[in-house]
């Protein structure tokens, strides 16, 4: 009987040892557990929401109404422009987003701000569902008409003016306009709609004065633009994208 509680006795205190000394010694396997990848995607405020400007468009259906710039959060968005709408991919540098379309022959180009975007010709784009939206009616276009506009920068092509003496006035009942190249008198047809322009039928006379170089220019980008914005005091005429010249108002 002795010898069994001997027995018992030690194999108890042998087990105690044995606890101890494993518990002492380190754990060097290595955990199993997976990292959690903490890092997120950037999400941008202006993703997966629809933009517009506030310029004023045509009533007439067939024009296309307003142009929407959708971007959505895969990096992908559309812009539709009258009837015609372009596929979109994107990416941010810096504080620009550009836009790339196997549709279009060049990058688009748009500031980042707080709560708009600005695009290459300064026009501000806002989100579409709180902009507001006036309407003109066509061949009317607001401040464009009844206001004698006067050369301020040749842009196509770049050379500098000599001087301010190159003027036009759109008259917007008639559908006309009267102007000046700086040495002969112009005058023409006029046709307004959504944000096109285009004189038709310019006339001049044929004095011979000096400057004559800056008329002949001022004339052809009457004859070649075919687009137009108004930012504050200042008239942008283009032809297609290309900036042709400014002029501001002398009213």
């Amino acid at each position: 009987m002795k010898n069994i509680i001997t027995l018992v006795l030690m194999t108890f205190f042998t087990m105690q040892f044995v606890n101890v000394n494993a518990q002492s010694i380190p754990n060097n396997k290595k955990s199993t557990k997976k990292k959690v990848n903490t890092q997120h995607k950037k999400i941008y405020w202006f993703s997966d929401k629809e933009f517009t400007t506030d310029r004023p468009v045509s009533t007439n259906p067939e024009e296309g109404g307003r142009d929407v710039l959708i971007i959505n959060k895969n990096k992908t968005g559309s812009i539709n422009q009258g009837d015609i709408i372009y596929s979109l991919n994107w990416e941010v540098k810096g504080n620009y987003i550009y836009f790339t379309s196997e549709q279009l022959s060049r990058k688009l180009k748009f500031l980042i701000q707080k709560n708009n975007l600005v695009d290459e010709y300064g026009i501000k784009w806002f989100d579409k569902n709180k902009v507001k939206q006036p309407t003109i009616t066509v061949g009317n276009a607001l401040s464009l008409t009844n206001t004698q506009w006067i050369i301020e920068q040749f842009y196509t092509p770049e050379v500098a003016v000599k001087i301010k003496n190159c003027i036009i006035t759109i008259d917007a009942d008639q559908k006309t306009f009267i102007g000046s190249d700086g040495c002969n008198t112009l005058n023409g047809k006029v046709l307004i709609e959504k944000i096109g322009i285009k004189f038709n039928n310019v006339v001049s006379t044929k004095m011979a004065c000096e400057f004559m170089e800056q008329g002949h220019i001022f004339v052809t980008n009457l004859n070649n633009c075919n687009n137009y914005k108004i930012v504050g005091a200042e008239l942008f005429l283009y032809k297609d994208e290309t900036l042709l010249m400014t002029l501001e108002s002398y009213r």
